[in-house]
């Protein structure tokens, strides 16, 4: 009973009260403060008019609180599936390094896919663009550890990461010296990075997660951010590659000189 005098008298039922209680005053009672019966029909009609708009307009917002609540639900299942994807999903890396407009950033257990864009990539030197490389150092007390957690053979590994550098060394021609830097890090990167221009408000990056020996047709997830639609995880990420870089040392080929 409290329940239902509760709801009976809440204050979205005040206006069909009132024209309850005017008709009933209207059809036994002497009607009050001297008004015609036509006037106080008339003022009952549009009493259920304001009602009846107002149940209206309630009944939109409740339409469209739902529909809001349905598209955010709708976007967050969409952004989370879209945020993780297959390799073939995204662009293809040609594309990337065609994009950036100063600099790109990348890093990498051993580099294998970079290493056979140094064409391109000169070609992008002489446009000015600026470039970093970063793999894991081809020290065996260092690839040993990260070729048991691959699952590959260490000896192979290190002559992967030693060949590309090389390459990545040697067949790179900058324009300005300061346009090329590679680095090395003693420690298994958690993710490999393509940032295409970080300090740009059109900067974005590719991650790829690499994960407890998964190999061939198995690739593990990436991810792509932009620096414009996702600030925070665009800059959580770029620091992370910054202070690998940080940490890392100059790698260079022993029989060029600087």
């Amino acid at each position: 009973m409290k329940e239902l005098f509760r709801r009976l008298f809440s204050l979205r039922n005040i206006v069909p009260l009132i024209t309850i209680v005017g008709a009933f005053i209207g059809t036994f009672l002497v009607t009050p403060f001297g008004l015609q019966r036509e006037q106080l029909l008339l003022a009952l009609v549009a009493f259920l008019a304001i009602d009846a708009l107002v149940e209206r307009l309630e009944l939109l917002t409740n339409i469209e609180n739902d529909v809001r609540a349905t598209k955010e639900l709708i976007a967050s299942r969409a952004v989370g599936k879209e945020f993780l994807r297959h390799r073939r999903d995204f662009p293809r890396l040609e594309h990337l390094i065609t994009d950036a407009k100063k600099e790109i950033w990348m890093s990498g257990v051993a580099l294998d896919t970079i290493a056979t864009f140094t064409g391109l990539f000169n070609a992008r030197l002489q446009e000015g663009i600026k470039l970093r490389f970063l793999a894991t150092s081809p020290e065996e007390n260092i690839v040993k550890g990260i070729g048991d957690y691959f699952g590959v053979d260490t000896d192979e590994l290190t002559e992967r990461i030693r060949a590309n550098l090389n390459t990545l060394n040697k067949r790179l021609a900058p324009t300005d010296p300061q346009q090329i830097q590679i680095r090395t890090i003693d420690q298994r990167p958690a993710i490999g990075y393509f940032i295409v221009d970080p300090h740009s408000e059109q900067g974005f990056m590719t991650g790829i997660t690499y994960l407890y020996r998964i190999q061939g047709n198995d690739m593990p997830p990436m991810f792509l951010l932009s620096k414009k639609t996702d600030p925070y995880w665009f800059e959580f990420y770029l620091k992370d590659f910054e202070m690998l870089w940080n940490h890392a040392v100059k790698w260079e080929l022993k029989s060029r000189v600087s």
